[in-house]
């Protein structure tokens, strides 16, 4: 299965078993269901924090599971929302209520999007965060600088740069600075090319 094919499956299949998982943590009774909610609340608290910090694996692949891992724990998360509409405090607050539902299964209704009439879109998104970087370079003071592409599908490509600092005994790697580059530097249009880190350097002993 390719990673197109793995992606597809979660966004468009996670969120039933996500379901079908809630189902069957509550017939095995209340401390099962708190279980599954506990643990759900907490790989989804770690990854928005990790990603919150800059804090992700080297292998673009690594983070793509994290994020596979995120998703269906918001799911479950998603579909124990209702239980709170048999709360007294938002029976008597039917818009707050709306509003959670609302915010409970956007996020769901886009990945459903994103899985069908919008799959151009995420085999962009998927190729971006797989592909080499066009430029990696690891600077005197340890940090590493890289350059990558962004699809732009029809219209040109963007680019952006990252200044990581890498743990040497794990794979993980944290993000201390980035941002775009601009149009000039870097599209073949404009005479330039994704060569170099400099827009990055922005410490003033990080030569």
């Amino acid at each position: 299965m390719t990673l197109l094919e793995t992606t597809l499956s979660v966004l468009l299949l996670g969120p039933p078993s996500a379901w079908l998982v809630l189902l069957a943590a509550r017939g095995l009774g209340q401390g099962a269901s708190r279980l599954l909610l506990a643990t759900a609340a907490t790989v989804l608290a770690i990854a928005i924090l990790a990603s919150w910090l800059g804090i992700g694996f080297r292998d673009g692949r690594a983070n793509l599971v994290v994020i596979g891992a995120a998703y269906l724990a918001y799911a479950v998360l998603a579909f124990a929302a209702p239980r709170l509409a048999d709360r007294p405090a938002l029976r008597r607050r039917p818009t707050a209520l709306a509003v959670l539902l609302f915010a409970a299964f956007t996020p769901m209704a886009i990945g459903y999007v994103l899985g069908t009439v919008g799959m151009l879109a995420m085999a962009f998104l998927l190729g971006d965060a797989t592909a080499p970087p066009v430029l990696r370079e690891v600077r005197a003071s340890g940090l590493v600088c890289e350059v990558r592409r962004r699809s732009g599908g029809p219209s040109d490509d963007s680019y952006r740069y990252g200044l990581y600092r890498e743990t040497p005994l794990l794979p993980l790697r944290w993000r201390v600075d980035g941002g775009p580059l601009a149009w000039e530097q870097v599209m073949p249009s404009a005479g330039g090319s994704a060569d170099s880190c400099a827009p990055g350097r922005r410490f003033p002993n990080d030569r």
